[in-house]
């Protein structure tokens, strides 16, 4: 569109923007921007075109409209003023950006519902680690006593029969206490992976 600067009346309009609000050109040609019902709100409107003659640019990202059939539409919409013949008019160039915005709209919601996700399965994720350690723990303190045993059993062993036992049983003895010793370290290490000294 094309606006006399001083007055804000309309003195041009393209087919596209004919089209995309469904307003004629003889429906718009003479008007103020405010008075065509597409911009719905008249104060917002006479503020920006003070704003716009003060400052000659004003661009709004996302401003509903409304057709003349009644659908609300989103634009981008941007004037600036300059001369032409030595006369200041404003130009207006406005876009429909209403797929835009609701492809942002569903992007937002998408993202908010991913984040949501993500926040409950680290919460499960953290409880099943909790199972997790309290199993481990549990197993290992479990381990210890047949551990211990086999260890009492293996120094009984030695102490009370090493006389008796030829080399190879002394050696299987001593094979033992090593497994017991092995097995000790898994332990301890099963207990520092879930945290417990």
């Amino acid at each position: 569109m094309i606006l006399d600067a001083d007055t804000g009346r309309i003195a041009d309009v393209n087919p596209f923007l004919v089209k995309m609000l469904g307003y004629s050109r003889e429906q718009c040609l003479g008007k103020k921007l405010w008075e065509l019902g597409a911009f719905k709100d008249k104060e917002a409107c006479e503020s920006g075109f003070v704003q716009l003659q003060r400052e000659r640019y004003i661009r709004y990202e996302d401003l509903p409209l409304e057709t003349s059939h009644g659908r609300s539409i989103e634009v981008e919409f941007v004037s600036n003023v300059y001369l032409v013949d030595d006369q200041r008019v404003i130009q207006c160039n406005v876009r429909e950006i209403t797929q835009r915005v609701r492809a942002e709209s569903q992007l937002r919601a998408l993202n908010a519902e991913l984040e949501q996700r993500v926040h409950e399965r680290t919460i499960e994720l953290e409880a099943l680690n909790q199972e997790l350690g309290a199993f481990n723990y549990s197993v290992s303190h479990d381990l210890r006593a047949p551990l211990r045993r086999i260890r009492g059993f293996v120094d009984a062993l030695e102490q009370g029969y090493a006389a008796k036992l030829d080399s190879e049983g002394r050696r299987l003895i001593q094979t033992i206490r090593a497994s017991a010793e092995h097995m000790n370290t898994l332990i301890d290490a099963l207990l520092r992976l879930v945290g417990f000294p």
